[in-house]
């Protein structure tokens, strides 16, 4: 049976080699008493990838022994950098991975309700310094509303504009067939407008933005999070929100809906190039009934929506660059999860829209 847990300082230099080195030493050698270890950090220590391996080292070396290993004093930030060291694994003991499996879950379950109010918080300050800035309250940055304007819709041009177009194409000739059998080649106008404008033009703008300038956007400012830059502006009084955000916010409102009339258009004209070419409509058929079938419900719904998807991809890409903590490989991973994370809410969104106003009457 395995004594009473030995409490272990670990060095305040544990970051380093010889820190490590030192903590791994006495670790094992009261592993090897078969005592339990817990080992004490000292909150304002940086534990390193040094650290983190004599730490991995001496909690393989207890399972191996049938002793226990835990950690005291852990800070925060400490928390952080320990979030990848892998499970214990401890064959035949059912309740230690009940117990894992529960803590597991609970961290989880934790990582998501920080993750939610956070979230919600950045919100809230965005509205509020967006209003500021409206009412004047607050100088406006215009200089850099204008490049990161330019930069999601000047940019964004091409690839938004072509991927529309082969949508419509896509969408008009593999519903020409069909049509044809009943002699209804006309209303391929209503089903590629109707489609296009309610639907396809802004999820698929908001996809494309999602994917290229918020991914964007979360690398920059997870990178001034690594170089402690926001730290910085915060230590000269300047809030990262209006100062960083605002701006994003303004110009992400401002050139997705853009781009998605862009998208429309382009995506209706794939349409036109099928139904004229392939099911031999005349070109004032179809723009006559694409006029008759699309009413200004349809496109103010669409506008809705790119206006919502673009408040859900600036709010995701700021939120999971700002909180970065880390270094240079956590960028990357901020810029995966931030857009992960706004495809997700974009079709959780669009879903919940279309579900209200089918509803509605």
């Amino acid at each position: 049976m395995a004594e009473a847990a030995v409490e272990v300082g670990a060095p305040r230099e544990l970051h380093t080699f010889e820190g490590a080195g030192e903590l791994l030493r006495l670790g094992c050698a009261e592993i090897e008493r078969g005592r339990s270890v817990a080992v004490s950090l000292d909150p304002q220590s940086i534990i390193g990838s040094s650290g983190a391996a004599a730490l991995l080292s001496l909690r393989r070396a207890a399972d191996e022994a049938g002793v226990d290993f835990a950690l005291r004093t852990v800070s925060p930030a400490q928390h952080r950098e320990l979030s990848a060291l892998p499970a214990p694994q401890r064959h035949g003991q059912a309740r230690e991975r009940g117990s894992s499996l529960y803590m597991y879950l609970g961290s989880v379950a934790e990582e998501v309700t920080e993750q939610a109010l956070d979230y919600l918080s950045l919100i809230a300050d965005t509205i509020y310094w967006s209003g500021r800035k409206v009412m004047g309250r607050v100088p406006w940055r215009q200089g850099q509303f204008v490049r990161e304007a330019l930069a999601i819709g000047n940019e964004g041009l091409p690839i938004v504009a072509v991927v529309a177009l082969l949508v419509g194409l896509v969408t008009a000739f593999q519903a020409a067939d069909q049509l044809r059998q009943f002699g209804a080649n006309i209303f391929i106008a209503n089903l590629v407008g109707l489609s296009v404008v309610r639907e396809m033009g802004p999820l698929i703008t908001a996809i494309l933005i999602a994917g290229r300038s918020g991914s964007a956007m979360a690398a920059e400012l997870g990178t001034m999070a690594v170089q402690e830059e926001i730290d910085g502006l915060k230590v000269m009084g300047i809030d990262p929100i209006p100062y960083l955000v605002v701006p994003k916010a303004f110009a992400t409102i401002v050139g997705v809906p853009a781009l998605t009339m862009l998208a429309n258009f382009f995506g209706v004209l794939g349409g036109f190039v099928i139904a004229v070419l392939y099911l031999d409509l005349a070109p004032d058929a179809f723009i006559t009934q694409f006029l008759s079938a699309i009413g200004p419900r349809d496109v103010l719904t669409g506008m809705f929506k790119s206006v919502l998807f673009s408040i859900v991809i600036v709010t995701i890409a700021c939120h999971f660059g700002l909180r970065l903590r880390g270094g240079a490989e956590d960028v990357g991973r901020a810029a995966t999860n931030a857009v992960v994370a706004a495809l997700f809410l974009i079709i959780l969104v669009d879903g919940v829209y279309v579900t209200i106003i089918t509803v509605m009457p």
